[in-house]
């Protein structure tokens, strides 16, 4: 009777010990590198003088409103998690760089900064198009 106690309290133990490592991977495993979109991020940097128009700019009045800067401030987030939290996607000519504070476990109380832009039929960036939004 002891026996079997102890068996499954072991069981157990080990079952929490393999399931948390699990986890812990899981969350903190590398998500896409923002290596794979280098090239668009140079197209971006390109406009790194570029000011943000203040109708345009839906950020924390103290982020920088250029380019250049909004771009360090995305890299620098992400520089300081252990997992990739940049994101970059275009949808019928409209393209963003975004960065998000979500842990992988988190689907609330969590927000999202983003540059967006826009591009011609020949896939250049549009200046004047740049915007910052930023989602609590």
């Amino acid at each position: 009777m002891l026996r079997n106690i102890i068996i499954c309290i072991f069981i157990f133990i080990i079952g929490i010990v393999v399931g948390g490592s699990l986890c812990w991977l899981k969350s903190y495993h590398q998500k896409d590198s923002y290596y794979n979109y280098s090239d668009e991020i140079q197209k971006i940097i390109k406009f790194e003088k570029s000011i943000i128009s203040k109708e345009n700019f839906s950020c924390e009045d103290y982020m920088p409103k250029d380019v250049g800067s909004l771009v360090a401030i995305i890299f620098g987030w992400n520089m300081v998690n252990n997992i990739n939290m940049v994101s970059f996607g275009c949808h019928q000519k409209i393209c963003h760089l975004a960065i998000s504070n979500c842990k992988p476990w988190q689907d609330q109380e969590c927000g999202q900064t983003f540059l967006v832009y826009e591009v011609n039929e020949h896939n250049l960036i549009k200046e004047k198009t740049f915007k910052c939004i930023q989602v609590p």
